[in-house]
């Protein structure tokens, strides 16, 4: 066990990991700017589609691994709020 409230190593890893994925939201709506700049808009629907696909999954999947007792270090709900696009 690794942390004070008992969780193991690969369950942290696993909740810093849904962690990662809210947060590459962002990436996914730059990549679409950037597409739209270069007036390429079926690839910037397309990361669009990816994007709204990774924040309609990581909320249940956050609940799934329970990140707020793997992970409590980091606020998942504000991190979402940020990276929504």
């Amino acid at each position: 066990m690794s942390q004070d409230n008992g969780t193991s190593p690969q369950w942290r890893a696993l909740a810093m990991s849904v962690h990662l994925g809210t947060a590459s939201g962002a990436l996914w709506a730059l990549l679409s700017l950037e597409a739209i700049f270069v007036e390429n808009y079926r690839l910037a629907f397309f990361w669009m589609f990816v994007a709204m696909v990774i924040d309609s999954v990581d909320g249940p999947l956050a609940r799934w691994v329970d990140v707020k007792r793997h992970a409590p270090q980091i606020d998942g709900a504000r991190l979402d709020r940020q990276t929504v696009p």
